[in-house]
């Protein structure tokens, strides 16, 4: 499952270390100890783009442990884009678990109290809601150097490790929550580019009925404003028909001038028509989809940047893809057989 991160180059691989511990509590189980966030390091200086690495890793996990020191209670400013934006859209906030961990390095209740205000300030800004996410508030009693009662400090670490122990009993429900939010993210941006081809197809249409209708008045007529201004042909396609000197020449004009409409209105959709409707989109993107609640106001809003990308790059011919269908069957596997394996997984 780590082959993917050789793209991010040695500076990211050379640090991960695989490390087997024998105890039955961790069968079925990898903890992943990811680099930590630095606050003078920009990620360029890291070698390697920090943020995307932390979202594939929180795309794997079934449970993530954002750990904090009492000194430190979240005031750096990588652990702000991780929790506001990185981890959420990655994973989702209910995989999420914060605790503050070495509280008996804390010199009394009162600075534990202080620490854990700050912390819990931090929080409601990082987060952006009122409601303060529970924070466990741990430290290893076998380890800890403090020489007061331990009967000072609020203590969660049984809470906190059956939360951990639970987590691999919701990977499959955590794999169908990715495939749901995939298809989703896949459905809107099927949805505008749907909308985009309808639109280019309708644009299309219109630029034809007018270059078929100037095609059929040139081949009928085009040969008469010709031989009125040069006396070329001799006799026209509709005075031949009248007589009885008709002949496969008397097309070659008519034919010529049909042909040249065409091609012309094509290098006229092609060169202005298209690019016109493609920079019209672009500008009002969210005119392609309707966004009638706020969960898909903020699925466009992660993902409009990659439709838009396909619009820009799309080609004449790309309004003529079958994405009504593809839209049609995303529609019927999420409605469908999506909920029929949640249904098997609550039962």
């Amino acid at each position: 499952p780590f082959v993917k991160f050789k793209k991010y180059g040695e500076k990211l691989t050379a640090h991960l270390v695989l490390k087997n511990i024998d105890s039955p509590g961790f069968e079925n189980m990898a903890i992943i100890d990811s680099p930590g966030m630095l606050d003078a390091t920009t990620e360029k200086d890291r070698g390697y783009d920090y943020m995307e690495v932390l979202g594939e890793f929180a795309k794997m996990a079934d449970l993530i442990v954002l750990m904090f020191d009492p000194h430190k209670a979240g005031t750096i400013k990588e652990t702000y884009s991780a929790i506001r934006n990185t981890l959420p859209e990655k994973s989702g906030e209910d995989r999420i678990i914060f605790v503050m961990s070495r509280i008996d390095e804390c010199d009394n209740i009162s600075d534990l109290v202080r620490s854990y205000g700050t912390l819990c300030w931090n929080m409601s800004q990082m987060t952006g809601r009122k409601d303060i996410p529970h924070i466990y508030l741990t430290y290893a009693p076998g380890v800890s150097n403090s020489t007061k009662s331990v009967d000072w400090w609020p203590q969660e670490r049984t809470a906190l490790i059956d939360k951990i122990y639970a987590a691999p009993g919701l990977r499959i429900n955590h794999i169908l929550e990715d495939i749901d939010r995939q298809l989703n993210e896949l459905k809107i941006v099927c949805e505008a580019s749907a909308e985009f081809t309808k639109r280019g197809r309708k644009l299309f249409s219109k630029y034809a009925q007018i270059t078929i209708g100037l095609g059929v008045g040139l081949f009928c007529f085009g040969d008469v404003l010709t031989n009125s201004l040069i006396s070329l042909p001799k006799q026209t396609l509709i005075s031949s028909l009248r007589g009885e000197g008709f002949s496969f020449m008397n097309l070659i004009l008519p034919l010529i001038f049909l042909c040249a409409t065409l091609a012309l209105g094509m290098v006229i959709f092609n060169a202005f028509g298209f690019k016109q409707l493609i920079a019209k989109t672009l500008s009002d993107s969210s005119d392609l989809i309707t966004l009638d609640n706020e969960y898909r106001k903020n699925l466009w809003r992660k993902m409009s940047g990659k439709a838009e990308g396909l619009i820009q790059n799309s080609n004449v011919k790309d309004i003529w893809l079958g994405h009504v269908g593809n839209l049609s069957k995303i529609r019927k596997f999420l409605d469908g057989d999506l909920k029929k394996y949640y249904a098997q997984l609550r039962s």
